[in-house]
C-alpha cells in the first residue's frame, strides 16, 4: 500500500471548507455560516476558520429528515 503524502491528498478528507459543505448541501454559503454560528450545524472552528465534517453533516441531515405521511 502506497503512503499517503499529506493528509490533503487523502480522497476522505476529515473536514471540509464551509465552500465544500455549502455545495455539498446545496445552501448558500452565507446560510451555512449563519447556522454554524447560531449552533444550529455541528461545525468545527479552527483557528479563524469554520470546519465541517460530511459524517456529522450526513447524521444532521438525517436527524432533520422529514417523512411524508399519507
Amino acid at each position: 500500500m502506497k503512503p499517503i503524502e499529506s493528509f490533503a491528498d487523502a480522497k476522505e478528507r476529515l473536514l471540509i471548507p464551509v465552500k465544500e459543505a455549502s455545495a455539498w448541501l446545496g445552501i448558500p454559503v452565507f446560510t451555512l455560516y449563519s447556522w454554524a454560528q447560531a449552533h444550529r450545524i455541528p461545525h468545527y472552528n479552527i483557528g479563524k476558520r469554520v470546519m465541517f465534517s460530511r459524517v456529522d453533516l450526513s447524521r444532521w441531515l438525517e436527524e432533520h429528515k422529514r417523512v411524508a405521511t399519507g
